[in-house]
């Protein structure tokens, strides 16, 4: 009788000896003590099925256990070992990484140690925005141990820092303003008419700024899948000025329920308690039950907070013919409150008019006035501005700091507030001193020259009429590489944030960069999904793509593999490596790789933990595009995700993932602890908390030696492109399609392994398998433009967990068999990890 498998953190492989269970977790020591003392007998090893493997891509099963020896003297099986290596302080300062884009990244300092700097986001009481901080911080490590040697701090509590992976300097802009950001003072550059904007009151014998609104007490519109939405009617996002005079709403309406009391100035058609007075009514709802309020037509409707949720309050006020709603607060609690009110997508809703949310201080002055003879005008709008305030500091451009010391005759930091306003995203080249910067507002990228950051940056060329925009989830956009005659080239990645388009430019001489090819990566989903791009193997030759579209949503196989593809052969397909150990609603977060000869590149897998995948940059491995191993460690697990929001899963454990630069296949990874509790109290800051790092190490891996059962890469579909404006069309490539498996070989050395276990132990055993069916051809859609996505009023962000892939752009279908042109095929991505400061969470059925 065989026992039962064992199960192994490690991934595909030998899971240990039957008498040491512990064996996968132990280091040699342990291990060799618990084999015992008898190193020439022979043992016999079960090795399971990776966990998840009924749902990988894979067309093959193995429905019996294999067993095999394990020749003495053979080597451990390689094992990825964490340990929390760097905590942010909690209370009272509540620090988390704010490290959104390029915020993060590992420089190179002695050779025994280097230095981590990040952008740091302290929120201090965290039921309150006034205090909140942004710091750039240096640790440095010997990889052991971390210690903070330097700390700036930002001029505003939500800025973009870029830090390129090389020292000693980080660089400071301001970011476009964005629907959900809870710091708008952060996008106001000097001299704006109305930024932050406000709301102005007119007594009639005295006009008042109000800071409430802008400072405590805020509002926050959503769909019924408690998705915050992007209506123009809150402050901050309106296009048109509203001024009108101000009414309260009066005792209890006409055919309202009895539960809802006879308080004034509720606006209640019921409580809480019942649908009509719950977050969940409509339009309908209300007008069917026939409640009106008197006396608010044309004018603002002042309503008090309490007995009925808000959203029942804001459509009885709107159906009665108000301009806008006006909701004071009780003032029952000291912290920064936020009102939802809800907007059904089903029913065709979305916000037409104007919701302000004020303290009770401010409110019940409203009050007070509006009694008198006088009318009080209240007045909002793009030119309405906020009062003066301390939190408010304009700014624009770049400040560079200088994070290590840079001598005694060059300043700390410089500014450059003339170079521009405020910008989408800013990314700085891998490999030459050059910064991409996007402006979505001109739909345009700009590259400026930072070899000499304290003296001087210059504008070196514009990509023009190239849409772009800072409101996605990508983490990298530009991926500068070369190509195989070693001149360089550019990658600007998914730009639109639509359609997973990929568009590549001659950059040799950055100041004419010239677009070369166009292509549509559209490997698992057609317009979303792309996720991360990574350098890999030697000089960066090999690029590792993500995909960020779980299982859950986007079909059986999307997220469930990284692509590889070799930037010198731009013909050859990608190769795909599966990731069987992922569990339903997980995907590849990111990907990072060591240099040199390591070839390791790190796969973080969110709440599935880590993979690891060799990239080929040693020339002796025989590993090359499989996978090593992998670890799933329960720290990696929190608990408390429902069963039905398992897209929720991409916000708890290992998130984005960085490359040491002095010790070998090391690693440090971003932990994220997720609470779902707080979540759904609405509470997006106590549910996500990235507060740690990890310390990855691969050990036991000897590249030389081939790992047994590991997923090996194994190519897919061409990927079509087109030269842009040649008068060409890109063609299909002949090959077939072929996803990740056992090939032949592969198939063949298991049942030889088998049968050498067998014969050795005079065991009859039985392998049943079961061939892998091979992928069929499928046609490439080429791009022959570049594309935008749709803009609506009302769209919320470009969410790729928890929405179905959108319909098909028309392109260009090409038949199956043709030949292919010359073009490159390298695919790059973005994240899903929330913006800091942003309330928005990713939920089922987005829009």
């Amino acid at each position: 009788s065989i026992p039962q498998p064992l199960r192994s953190h490690a991934g595909p492989g030998v899971d240990g000896p039957l008498a040491c269970p512990d064996h996968l977790g132990a280091t040699r020591k342990e291990s060799a003590d618990c084999e015992g003392s008898d190193a020439t007998a022979s043992r016999l090893v079960v090795t399971s099925m990776p966990a998840g493997l009924h749902r990988s891509s894979h067309a093959y099963a193995v429905s019996a256990l294999v067993v095999f020896l394990r020749l003495p003297g053979s080597r451990a099986a390689p094992q990825l070992r964490t340990s929390t290596i760097l905590s942010l302080s909690g209370d009272p300062t509540n620090e988390n990484f704010a490290t959104k884009n390029q915020a993060m990244n590992v420089w190179s300092s002695t050779p025994n140690t280097e230095t981590l700097v990040a952008l740091v986001h302290r929120y201090g009481d965290m039921d309150r925005r006034a205090d909140d901080q942004e710091f750039a911080v240096a640790w440095q490590s010997d990889g052991k141990t971390m210690h903070e040697v330097h700390r700036v701090p930002m001029s505003c509590p939500n800025v973009e820092l870029v830090v390129p992976n090389r020292g000693p300097f980080a660089y400071e802009a301001r970011l476009d303003a964005s629907p959900w950001s809870m710091h708008p003072e952060c996008s106001c550059p000097p001299g704006a008419v109305a930024c932050p904007p406000g709301v102005e009151v007119d007594t009639g014998s005295k006009k008042v700024s109000l800071s409430s609104p802008i400072e405590s007490h805020f509002v926050n519109l959503q769909n019924e899948w408690e998705e915050s939405i992007a209506d123009r009617f809150v402050l901050g996002r309106l296009a048109e000025a509203v001024s009108a005079s101000v009414a309260p709403a009066g005792p209890r309406p006409p055919n309202a329920s009895a539960t809802a009391t006879d308080g004034v100035n509720l606006a209640c058609p019921a409580s809480r308690d019942e649908p009509i007075g719950s977050h969940s009514v409509t339009y309908g709802d209300i007008e069917k039950a026939h409640i009106r309020l008197s006396g608010v037509e044309g004018k603002w409707c002042l309503v008090r907070r309490g007995v009925c949720d808000e959203t029942a309050k804001v459509k009885l006020c709107e159906l009665s013919g108000a301009i806008g709603t006006i909701v004071v607060d009780h003032g029952n609690f000291a912290a920064d409150q936020e009102i939802i009110v809800r907007y059904s997508r089903k029913h065709l809703e979305k916000a037409t008019k104007p919701i302000l949310f004020l303290g009770k201080a401010e409110g019940d002055m409203l009050f007070s006035n509006v009694g008198s003879s006088i009318p009080v005008q209240v007045s909002v709008g793009p030119e309405v501005a906020a009062p003066e305030s301390e939190r408010v500091k304009p700014g624009s451009g770049i400040v560079v700091h200088a994070m290590v010391p840079v001598g005694a005759s060059l300043p700390p930091k410089k500014s450059y507030p003339d170079l521009f306003g405020t910008a989408g995203w800013l990314e700085v080249s891998r490999l030459r001193d050059i910064m991409f910067v996007c402006f979505p507002s001109l739909s345009e990228v700009r590259l400026y020259n930072i070899s000499q950051p304290l003296s001087d940056i210059t504008l070196i060329s514009t990509i023009e009429k190239m849409p772009c925009t800072g409101r996605s989830f990508h983490d990298y956009r530009v991926l500068d590489h070369k190509d195989a005659n070693g001149r360089f080239q550019t990658l600007l990645v998914d730009p639109s944030d639509y359609g997973n388009q990929l568009y590549y430019y001659s950059t040799e001489d950055p100041a004419k960069p010239d677009l070369v090819y166009v292509l549509r990566a559209d490997w698992e989903g057609r317009n979303d999904g792309l996720g991360h791009v990574r350098p890999g193997g030697p000089g960066g030759r090999y690029h590792i793509v993500t995909w960020h579209c779980s299982n859950l949503y986007c079909g059986k196989n999307h997220g469930d593999a990284v692509y590889i593809l070799d930037s010198w052969n731009l013909q050859a397909p990608p190769y795909r490596v599966a990731l069987p150990m992922l569990t339903s609603g997980g995907f590849g977060r990111d990907v990072a790789c060591g240099e040199g000869d390591d070839g390791v590149c790190l796969v973080t897998l969110t709440w599935d933990g880590l993979a690891a995948v060799d990239a080929g940059s040693s020339p002796s491995s025989v590993n090359k595009f499989r996978l090593i191993t992998s670890y799933t460690g329960t720290e990696f697990r929190d608990d408390g995700v429902p069963l039905g929001r398992l897209h929720l899963k991409i916000n708890s454990g290992a998130q984005k993932a960085y490359a040491s630069t002095v010790f070998s296949r090391t690693f440090y990874v971003e932990h994220s602890d997720f609470s779902y509790r707080p979540l759904q109290l609405g509470d997006s800051l106590r549910a996500y908390q990235i507060r740690e790092l990890q310390l990855v190490r691969l050990t036991d891996y000897d590249e030389a030696q081939l790992i047994p059962f590991a997923e090996v890469g194994n190519p897919v579909k061409h990927p079509g492109g087109d030269p842009p404006d040649r008068g060409g069309r890109g063609r299909r490539g002949g090959r077939r399609g072929r996803r990740g498996g056992l090939g032949v070989s592969q198939g063949v050395m298991i049942v030889l392994m088998v049968l050498l276990g067998c014969a050795a132990t005079g065991a009859a055993c039985v392998v049943v398998a079961l061939c892998r069916k091979r992928g069929g051809k499928k046609p490439v859609v080429m791009v022959p433009a570049p594309e935008q996505a749709p803009t609506t009023e009302e769209g919320t962000f470009n969410v790729v967990v928890g929405r179905p892939v959108v319909a098909d752009v028309p392109g260009v279908v090409v038949a199956p068999g043709q030949a292919c042109p010359t073009m490159p095929a390298v695919v790059a991505a973005g994240g899903m990890k929330p913006r800091r400061e942003s309330s928005f969470t990713p939920q089922a059925g987005a829009e």
